[in-house]
């Protein structure tokens, strides 16, 4: 593989936190989070790979909508975070700490 599949791959592994911590800033549709998403660094994730992610997070409790209806077309499906994605957001952080430091570790381990 080169860089940027090992990138898409860790994206991939990584998108429910980056999910999590860009709620945690602003609610968002999902064409906005994706677009966020790729300004961070996060690639061309497809919404056929995010929205199944969404519905996932919303049934266990990790996220809410509403509807937006103020603007002409269809009504938008914002997404916020609820108590629990919130209290997520820190513990995913220390998570991503956790198992960035080990990869550090197991890079730098001689054989």
């Amino acid at each position: 593989m080169d860089i940027w599949q090992w990138r898409e791959e860790f994206a991939r592994a990584a998108l429910r936190y980056a999910v999590l911590a860009a709620l945690s800033f602003r609610d968002a549709h999902g064409y906005q989070l994706l677009t966020y998403l790729k300004e961070k660094g996060f690639g061309n994730i497809k919404g056929g790979t995010l929205y199944p992610v969404l519905a996932r997070m919303e049934d266990e409790g990790l996220l809410r909508h509403s509807w937006d209806t103020s603007n002409t077309g269809p009504a938008r499906k914002i997404l916020m975070l609820t108590d629990e994605g919130r209290s997520q957001v820190e513990i995913a952080e220390r998570a991503w700490k956790d198992i960035s430091l080990s990869l550090k570790m197991l890079t730098s381990t001689a054989a």
